[in-house]
């Protein structure tokens, strides 16, 4: 189904420097804020836009890591399974944030101004690039349909690349109504290897072409919905907001620097199995999410972005992001021993209702439906222990 209208999006949002660590430390594993029913959420203008994620494989050689269900880590043996290595005058390199240009800042007006365009439908020319078309289609290989090779009323934008090679290519040029063959050949490593490096033929129906009619930005419309004079007002709020954004990242980068030596100089001999688990669960929601949000199965959400199976998105992708977690929340908690860092209950509860707040959940109780509290812990307890190592690490 294609909307008549998308909500205009003018608001740019800046994380507070604790979320976005935060976010950094769980993988992604929080969930975006709700957003009330019209698709606006409660604060100014931000309308949060579901991404396409791209997850990297990656190989992790863990044969010296010992999986075990029922262990229990807290402060008194936390250096059994934590040998820390070199944690404080860390050397790291300073990065520059560099400043915004206005031709960087209209890029991000024209973006925003294209997802709060009108949608129409064309039906006086072929479908182009960056068209969005609604198709069916239908595979054949060696003449006989394959297995999940067809599908009916998909919205497709051509150029998102969420096609094998060729596919989107070969829609631009036909008009809708037009019924007409793709031939491609599906990549040599694609994920079923029965129809890896075949030949396939696509039968598609072309229903309709859309398009979006980008609304010019005026002063009057900074007025009504962001309570500003002028464009040119808007225009210096954003780069101010862009500006910080660009130092925030370059921070982060610092830190992450100093925080990827740390855990590279630690040893973690044992990674228990139920703290993996906890994480893999919780990064999970996060695509059952999406899948919701594109009407999907979360199964062939994997399948057709990923081009995995459900089972190895899981292996090849959760668990390797979960390991990694858990590890470096094992060396955040030794060093927090160690100096005698500690998160009281006061600070905890202050944290997440800011948490709360800026992430826009209605109440702590609904943050915790979707976020494991001892996670969240470990994370807001990292905040205070990274603040400690970058003020003894050295800039080079």
């Amino acid at each position: 189904m294609v909307c008549s209208q998308k909500k205009l999006n003018l608001a740019y949002s800046v994380k507070p420097g604790l979320i976005s660590l935060v976010a950094l430390l769980l993988g992604g594993f929080l969930l975006v804020g709700c957003e009330s029913q019209d698709g606006v959420s409660d604060k100014g203008l931000h309308f949060e836009k579901i991404p396409i994620i791209n997850v990297v494989q990656e190989v992790v050689e863990d044969d010296n890591v010992q999986e075990i269900a029922d262990i229990v880590i807290d402060d008194t043996n936390i250096f059994e399974f934590v040998t820390l290595g070199q944690y404080l005058g860390i050397e790291y390199y300073f990065i520059t944030a560099t400043p915004v240009t206005e031709e960087q800042i209209d890029e991000w007006i024209f973006e925003n101004m294209s997802q709060s365009g009108v949608v129409v439908q064309i039906t006086d020319r072929a479908a182009e690039f960056g068209d969005t078309v609604i198709i069916d289609f239908e595979g054949f290989h060696n003449g006989v349909p394959f297995e999940r090779g067809s599908a009916e009323g998909v919205d497709l934008q051509i150029g998102s690349n969420l096609f094998i090679p060729g596919f989107e290519e070969q829609i631009i040029g036909h008009y809708t109504g037009d019924e007409f063959d793709i031939h491609l050949t599906f990549p040599d490593d694609y994920f079923e290897p029965s129809l890896a490096g075949e030949d396939v033929v696509f039968r598609i129906n072309l229903i309709s072409i859309n398009a979006q009619a980008v609304p010019e930005l005026t002063d009057e419309m900074v007025q009504e919905h962001l309570g500003m004079d002028s464009v040119e007002e808007y225009r210096f709020m954003l780069r101010e907001q862009m500006d910080a954004e660009r130092i925030s990242n370059a921070e982060n980068e610092m830190r992450n620097q100093v925080w990827g030596a740390i855990v590279n100089n630690a040893t973690v001999s044992t990674i228990p199995e139920s703290e993996v688990e906890l994480r893999i669960e919780r990064a999970l929601m996060r695509y059952y999410f999406y899948a919701m949000m594109y009407s999907i199965e979360i199964e062939e959400l994997f399948e057709l972005f990923f081009g995995m199976t459900y089972d190895e998105f899981v292996e090849n992708n959760l668990r390797i992001e979960a390991i990694n977690s858990v590890e470096s929340d094992l060396v955040v908690r030794a060093i927090a021993v160690q100096e005698g860092i500690s998160l009281s209950d006061e600070e905890f509860e202050e944290m997440v209702a800011q948490l709360v707040i800026d992430m826009n959940f209605e109440n702590v109780e609904q943050f915790f439906e979707i976020n494991s509290e001892h996670v969240v812990r470990i994370s807001l307890l990292f905040e205070k222990v990274l603040e400690f190592v970058m003020e003894r690490a050295v800039q080079i």
